[in-house]
């Protein structure tokens, strides 16, 4: 990503907020004066995402991103979001490099990968896919694509299902809607 500019401190930490050894992975904390004060009439989201610290006789404002990397000689390394990591059959898979890879197939026009939970466990992924042809037979389409999908991704992140559509559903916020999309198979 970059190295910080001026009055801005990057700190990697763990899930308990601690601060985690040079060079490993963890979230990505911003700290300093050029962090925002919070989100615009959206007291709920400041709550989970901003926070105040005390450095020696100053105070800090810091903003949680959510987001995965590591510090590696001032550089900072971005992994992904923390949200869209999970644990299927004993694996940490990254759903955004398994839709990453969705990407490389030629068929592929924009992909959405969500995990299936069960009790509290991700049993299998789903992805959701805009295919740039027509799909004659959804299920002879999707074993083709499991299969090309094996030249870049081990059998344990190749979504179990795929669903085909026009185009994907989009929240509030202009991002494709997850939540949606997890819902439609159900």
């Amino acid at each position: 990503v970059g190295r910080p500019k001026p009055g801005t401190r990057i700190e990697i930490r763990d899930k308990d907020g601690y601060p985690v050894p040079k060079g490993q992975k963890g979230e990505i904390l911003i700290l300093g004066n050029t962090v925002s004060s919070g989100y615009y009439k959206a007291p709920e989201l400041d709550k989970k995402a901003f926070f105040y610290e005390k450095e020696g006789n100053k105070t800090l404002r810091g903003y949680r991103t959510g987001d995965e990397g590591y510090l590696r000689n001032g550089m900072l390394y971005y992994c992904g979001r923390i949200d869209l990591q999970i644990k299927l059959h004993g694996y940490r898979i990254e759903i955004e490099d398994v839709e990453n890879n969705l990407l490389k197939l030629k068929e592929i026009e924009r992909a959405v990968v969500i995990p299936n939970i069960k009790d509290g466990k991700a049993k299998s992924l789903t992805a959701y896919i805009v295919y740039k042809g027509q799909v004659a037979e959804p299920f002879d389409t999707a074993l083709i694509l499991k299969k090309q999908l094996k030249e870049f991704l081990p059998d344990y992140m190749i979504p179990k299902k795929f669903i085909f559509l026009d185009e994907f559903p989009i929240n509030n916020n202009g991002k494709i809607d997850r939540k949606l999309l997890g819902g439609l198979q159900k």
